[in-house]
């Protein structure tokens, strides 16, 4: 699993999140679970909306209480600051 980095949420919370390039970059991530979903493509459930699909390239952000979610590349990068340490 690759590491997650800290950063702020647009409410401003500290939350970790990782970009989602394949299998094996987070635990949570199954192979299966949605139809239609192709080889490169994964799931995983998430509080807002069950079981959701993670493309590469998407983050998934941890929140605080171990919530997950699925967010776009485009709308992570507008919405998320990193947290410098």
């Amino acid at each position: 699993m690759k590491p997650q980095i800290k950063y702020l949420d647009p409410q401003g919370r500290e939350v970790l999140a990782i970009q989602w390039r394949g299998h094996g970059d987070h635990f949570a991530v199954k192979r299966e679970g949605m139809r239609n979903m192709s080889s490169l493509q994964g799931c995983i459930n998430t509080l807002d909306y069950g079981l959701t699909l993670v493309r590469p390239g998407d983050y998934i952000v941890t929140s605080a209480k171990g919530d997950y979610k699925v967010v776009s590349p485009s709308s992570f990068n507008i919405s998320y600051t990193p947290i410098e340490e």
